[in-house]
């Protein structure tokens, strides 16, 4: 499930910056979104295994880091959209640039979760 949601999210943000019709665009990003959301479903199981009676501590912890993200991509977002780009012209390409980015960072998030996510429970932390 996780790979559908962190492959199909990370494809779909691509695909819109290629994508003519505006209203193909929004599908793309709605449903970019609800994989996302997806992949959210099963990463807040991790915090109940680790811990059952501190996933709530872990979680709040997690969450926060996890917010950063929503600080700073609107800043590397910003930089990226105020550039000119390869051509000299800003607008389409440097889109395709922040969707290019962000479908990177589903791809990290791929290979961490392949890489550190068990699919057997863990010793409890308490």
């Amino acid at each position: 499930m996780q790979s559908i949601a962190f492959v199909g999210s990370g494809g779909l943000l691509v695909l819109t910056g290629f994508v003519e019709a505006q209203a193909l665009a929004i599908a793309a990003v709605t449903l970019s979104v609800g994989l996302s959301g997806a992949a959210t479903a099963g990463c807040i199981m991790v915090y109940l295994d680790l811990s059952p009676h501190y996933s709530g501590e872990f979680f709040s912890v997690g969450n926060t880091i996890g917010n950063l993200a929503g600080i700073i991509a609107p800043l590397v977002a910003g930089q990226i959209l105020d550039s000119k780009g390869v051509d000299g012209n800003s607008g389409r390409s440097q889109w395709r640039q922040v969707f290019y980015l962000s479908a990177a960072v589903y791809a990290v998030a791929l290979v961490m979760w392949i890489l550190w996510s068990k699919a057997k429970p863990y010793q409890p932390l308490n």
